[in-house]
């Protein structure tokens, strides 16, 4: 988006506000971030200057979401506005929504926060051309039916199978008949079945839709178990064991999430979802600031039997880059890559520059757990590994699109 994005954020949190910032401006949006805290400094700001979307924190001090929202509605009607939390329900989701909230974005998944505002902006200028485009065609219409009722010569127009759909007056007066006398042929009942069709389609998407959604909801129930009980573990080696599943279910709960999100039921932006992956396991490791990540990433769209393993694959290596390539609080970079050729096989390189692999490391077989279920989801795939040690770890996955399918990933 060439022009400069005026954003106004609602957040008390300087922490948050510091990683909306960073997002924003890895992402290059142009864009002029505005920040308040308060009930009043937020009027204030709505009454100062129009802003193109507004990104507001559901809880804040004298008020949340529902009142933020009702509050623009009022003194920025038609203003784009994002709920970014930590925690949502599904309960007061849908309250949000039907109280005029454009989209919301969980903290933990703050990564996809600006393709959340550009799909939110996308959507309003499409709906502000849309009425446009309509009113120009009643415009039209009125225009044409004027000119075709002074015109001296009789005009009419017939439908695509012969029924008669517009007389001018000039032929109505020459006939002397009115627009209540007439033949045409009754095309309802295919017109009903094309709705039948139409209305089957849309029920399909929307019971697919659902499952997405609830299978998302049941893995993060799973997940809050696993954080749970790991809270409550003093053995620090049963809590890192639950931590790292916890992380796994929550790598499968993405991918059913950004399928949900999608109007192409099929296929899933394995780009976008490695972003998110990132940003989560950064965090959930304690690792921003720390430790830096690079993302050299094109777009890659995979099935759900194919984005699955491959999300599994990538939440392994970057858990195990995490853990053991940077001890005793060494500084360093992890690189994320993502590509594919013109024949659909697809590449991802997940690299470290930190403290390199063990001697007694068997590149061939895997020393743990989570090394063998990347070497067993890899097979899956029908995909081959490699690991290098120089210039730095890496280790490097292909998979070609999956056999007899190869639309698959494209």
């Amino acid at each position: 988006m060439d022009s400069q994005l005026h954003i106004l954020l609602v957040e008390d949190d300087p922490d948050d506000v510091a990683l909306v910032e960073m997002h924003l401006r890895r992402s290059g949006m142009n864009h002029l971030l505005h920040h308040v805290k308060r009930r009043e400094e937020f009027i204030r700001a709505l009454q100062t200057l129009r802003y193109d979307v507004i990104l507001c924190d559901f809880t804040l001090p004298g008020l949340n979401g529902l009142d933020a929202l009702e509050t623009a509605r009022q003194l920025a009607p038609g203003t784009p506005c994002l709920i970014v939390t930590g925690s949502i329900n599904e309960e007061t989701a849908v309250e949000c929504m039907k109280a005029g909230a454009s989209d919301y974005v969980l903290k933990n998944h703050i990564g996809r926060l600006p393709q959340a505002i550009l799909t939110t902006l996308q959507r309003c200028r499409a709906e502000l051309e849309r009425e446009k485009a309509v009113e120009a065609v009643r415009e039209s219409e009125k225009r044409f039916r004027i000119l075709a009722d002074s015109a001296p010569t009789l005009i009419w127009m017939a439908g695509s199978v012969g029924e008669f759909i517009y007389f001018n007056q000039p032929w109505l007066d020459f006939t002397g008949k009115t627009l209540d006398i007439g033949s045409c042929i009754d095309i309802t009942e295919r017109k009903q079945a094309e709705q039948r069709l139409s209305d089957s389609l849309n029920e399909k998407e929307v019971l697919l839709q659902e499952v997405h959604h609830r299978v998302k909801n049941n893995m993060q129930v799973i997940s809050s178990l696993f954080s749970l009980a790991a809270s409550q573990q003093t053995n620090p080696v049963m809590a890192a064991m639950l931590k790292e599943n916890q992380n796994r279910v929550q790598s499968m709960a993405l991918v059913h999430e950004k399928f949900y999100r999608k109007t192409d039921l099929a296929r899933v932006d394995f780009q976008d979802y490695l972003h998110d992956l990132v940003t989560h396991l950064f965090r959930s490791f304690g690792a921003v600031g720390r430790v830096q990540y690079v993302l050299e990433t094109e777009p890659v769209n995979l099935t759900v039997d194919s984005a699955i393993p491959c999300g599994l694959i990538a939440n392994e290596l970057l858990s195990n880059a995490l853990k053991h390539a940077f001890p005793n609080g060494r500084q360093g970079t992890v690189t994320v890559q993502l590509k594919q050729d013109t024949a659909g096989v697809a590449q991802m390189c997940i690299s470290d520059d930190g403290a390199g692999l063990p001697s007694e490391f068997d590149t061939r077989r895997g020393n743990t757990l989570g090394l063998q279920l990347v070497r067993t989801l890899t097979e899956q795939l029908g995909g081959q590994i490699e690991v290098l040690r120089q210039p730095k770890t890496s280790f490097n996955i292909t998979f070609p699109p999956p056999a007899g399918n190869r639309s698959r990933i494209v």
